[in-house]
């Protein structure tokens, strides 16, 4: 009589867990070099990812939070009747790794002012007021001008994606197909109202969200910080400098006044 020892096969769920907390703890102590993470990934697989990402983004009017978010919900209400803990934690660390791997690598990379090479000096307080009076300056000079003809959400939308295709071409040589909608959350939008949230990128489907509430002079730059995201740029403040570039140094003096504007609030917020 022959007796098989049975086999023990390793939940998903678990080998889900190990992988993420491997890549949590590889991105806490810097593992990834950062020339690594901004040739091979950034400039690189990255490119394609988000190409990807765009061709089913395109696919939908809204956002794919809205069609993920009823089945999260569904799922949560799953565990806690079921306790089925070890459900939750493979859902959990699959989303991390899907976020890390898709899109959050770029955090890795070289700052923009090393990428540029730009020199890092303190500025001086004459410097300092000289900006503050070009940015008073600008904006007197604009808002006749912007409020004339306000532009509409679908006009912003496409000259934000145009401005923000230049802006990263110019510091980092890339330029790829990415979704062209900015597009709104119908479940989240009350939430974000509430906290003060203007715009979000998911990172789960590449796509960039705006809410209904921002004012026609708001929507540029709001909509080109946003769009940065979806091409790579993960900081908040490398962010912003894609959609004041994108703003400021635009033609159009819609543009120039919400971005300056934004310069303003900074200054003065």
């Amino acid at each position: 009589m022959v007796i098989q020892r049975a086999k023990h096969k390793v939940p998903v769920s678990t080998i889900l867990f190990w992988l993420a907390l491997v890549t949590i703890l590889a991105s806490w102590f810097e593992v990834f070099p950062r020339h690594w993470a901004d040739k091979l990934y950034s400039r690189g697989v990255f490119p394609t990812i988000s190409h990807l990402f765009a061709l089913l983004s395109d696919l939908l009017p809204v956002s794919w939070i809205d069609f993920w978010t009823p089945g999260c919900i569904a799922l949560l209400i799953y565990v806690l009747y079921r306790r089925r803990w070890r459900v939750l934690v493979g859902v959990v660390s699959f989303f991390y790794l899907w976020f890390f791997w898709g899109w959050g690598l770029n955090y890795h990379r070289p700052p923009v002012s090393e990428r540029l090479q730009l020199e890092k000096r303190i500025v001086a307080t004459e410097e300092s007021d000289q900006f503050e009076t070009t940015a008073r300056e600008q904006l007197n000079r604009l808002r006749p001008l912007a409020v004339q003809a306000p532009l509409d959400r679908a006009s912003a939308s496409t000259m934000a994606f145009d401005r923000v295709e230049r802006v990263v071409f110019k510091i980092d040589g890339t330029d790829w197909p990415i979704t062209h909608r900015v597009k709104r959350s119908i479940f989240l939008e009350p939430w974000y109202v509430r906290a003060g949230i203007d715009g979000m990128f998911n990172p789960f489907g590449h796509e960039p969200l705006v809410i209904r509430g921002p004012l026609p002079f708001e929507l540029p730059f709001v909509m080109s910080h946003e769009i940065a995201h979806v091409r790579g740029i993960a900081n908040e403040g490398e962010a912003n400098l894609v959609a004041l570039l994108a703003t400021v140094a635009s033609d159009d003096p819609r543009f120039q006044y919400s971005g300056w504007l934004e310069v303003w609030r900074y200054l003065y917020l």
